[in-house]
């Protein structure tokens, strides 16, 4: 059965991204962290290297004693080893969809693959969105398409009223921007929605993207985006303007 990169690329990149901080010791393992094992080496297994599916299992078993932080340090190399060949095979167009703790510029390369697509509409939702998603993201989009930026009306921040009024003074018709909030904590997303068609997930407040854990841009599957478009197109109509 031919392998699915995707995936595989994916789950790899969450897997990461969720590392547990307690494999080196010195107190017990969590049960979430003998989840994670489990995740780890069923998905080394995938890719199909024998050596790194037998080395990940004997040293999952063995994170006791002396040698417990060599082995979860051997589990980890084993892990952004398996990930690196992944995302080697997977699609291009979905790879670099995890980013590493302070890589910026990686986040900005990757959310700017994902606006440039847009021919119509690009809507961002974010509860702490603040003043960067209009001034680094923002100006990604294409020109002509309709950006929406959805907030929560408590958690936005105050920066980003000015960042809005100074973007529309700029640029006016030619890069539509709308930005509007929502009462009552409504928003549980971080996503980017191209064209009420396509929906990226993304882990963390666009604020702080990868600059202090992993962070990761996964694509919805058609059947979540669907559902999600229908929501957050409602959730929209009724949010209040900024």
């Amino acid at each position: 059965m031919d392998k699915n990169w995707q995936s595989i690329y994916i789950q790899l990149g969450a897997l990461i991204a969720d590392a547990p901080t307690d494999l080196g010791g010195p107190l017990e393992l969590s049960a979430q962290s003998f989840k994670w094992l489990g995740q780890a080496c069923t998905l080394v297994q995938q890719l199909g290297d024998t050596a790194d599916s037998i080395m990940i299992r004997s040293a999952s078993d063995h994170l006791i004693g002396a040698l417990r932080k060599t082995h979860a340090q051997q589990i980890m190399s084993i892990v952004h080893r398996s990930f690196a060949t992944a995302e080697l095979n997977a699609p291009v167009a979905i790879q670099g969809t995890f980013v590493p703790i302070g890589h910026a510029f990686d986040a900005f390369s990757s959310i700017g693959k994902i606006v440039a697509t847009a021919k119509t509409n690009v809507m961002i939702v974010d509860p702490y969105m603040d003043e960067k998603t209009v001034s680094e993201f923002a100006s990604l989009v294409p020109e002509k398409v309709s950006i929406q930026l959805l907030a929560d009306e408590k958690d936005h921040k105050p920066s980003l009223l000015p960042a809005k009024a100074k973007w529309l003074l700029q640029y006016g018709s030619v890069r539509p921007l709308d930005v509007r909030l929502v009462s009552g904590r409504a928003l549980h997303d971080r996503l980017i929605s191209i064209d009420g068609t396509n929906i990226w997930s993304l882990s963390q407040s666009l604020n702080a993207f990868a600059t202090r854990a992993p962070a990761t841009i996964l694509k919805v599957d058609a059947e979540t985006a669907k559902m999600k478009i229908a929501a957050y197109n409602q959730i929209w109509q009724v949010a209040k303007s900024l």
